[in-house]
């Protein structure tokens, strides 16, 4: 469970008041990257990420070898980004072998 992220007070206030009851929250390359895939039309939960970029000093050229090592990091603002609960129903395959706390979606449990 290391590839979840810790979101900041802000995300984490918008993230309960959009979906109570959400657990574990991650984005669609993150979930992909865990085998589970979001079926198409799944709507999010909205958040915004920061975007952050190098600042370089203007009187040198612009080289690759420059904007690798120089430059500092700076924030340049927000973006809204969107990302999808461990809970939710479109999630697949079904995660009711990791899960444990709800029943399969899928299929009727046989007895």
């Amino acid at each position: 469970m290391a590839k979840f992220h810790t979101y900041s007070f802000g995300n984490v206030m918008l993230i309960a008041r959009q979906k109570p009851d959400a657990t574990n929250v991650a984005g669609l390359r993150t979930w992909n990257s865990l085998g589970r895939f979001v079926k198409r039309g799944e709507k999010g939960i909205f958040i915004l990420a920061p975007m952050i970029g190098k600042k370089r000093n203007e009187s040198e050229a612009p080289t690759d070898e420059n904007n690798k090592t120089n430059g500092e990091s700076r924030l340049y603002g927000f973006r809204a980004v969107y990302v999808f609960d461990r809970l939710s129903r479109d999630l697949w395959p079904s995660l009711c072998a990791l899960d444990g706390s709800r029943l399969c979606h899928f299929g009727k449990a046989s007895r």
